[in-house]
């Protein structure tokens, strides 16, 4: 499953905020009628007019709506980054180092020639491989222990 990217968090979230604000926050005739025609022109004004509280409403709604939309962005950015490093084995071929070759499986290397040639043990079974064609056909070091 894919992360959501940091900016679809953030503008998720304002939408959400703004939504739900206004929501618990509508706009309002000043004797406190909840009008669906709110926002057109004389809406309210058999009723006294829109609401000081209910105009001021839109100065609170879009800015707390933007701060949370920046926090979820910044926290969903932080675990975007988050990434785990695993540390990779040294290809280090000597003697000891446990080796996995796709076509002979797990081995372990016996010894090393100064020609480039490596002699591993494979179940039992010893096989002289010359270290550039097997790292060529997958031979990688599994367990390096210095």
């Amino acid at each position: 499953m894919r992360k959501p990217s940091p900016f679809a968090v953030g503008l998720t979230m304002f939408y959400i905020c703004w939504i739900t604000l206004s929501v618990l926050w509508p706009m309002a005739c000043a004797d406190g009628w909840l009008s669906p025609s709110i926002g057109k022109l004389g809406a309210c004004s058999w009723h006294g007019g829109v609401s000081l509280l209910s105009r001021f409403s839109q100065y609170i709604v879009i800015p707390a709506s933007l701060v949370a939309a920046f926090v979820a962005r910044n926290i969903a950015a932080r675990f975007a980054k988050k990434k785990i490093l695993i540390s990779p084995v040294p290809q280090v071929f000597t003697s000891g180092v446990h080796v996995y070759h796709p076509q002979f499986g797990r081995g372990k290397v016996v010894h090393t020639e100064s020609d480039g040639k490596l002699l591993v043990n494979f179940s039992g079974t010893h096989k002289k491989l010359h270290l550039k064609t097997a790292i060529a056909s997958g031979l990688r070091v599994i367990s390096y222990v210095p």
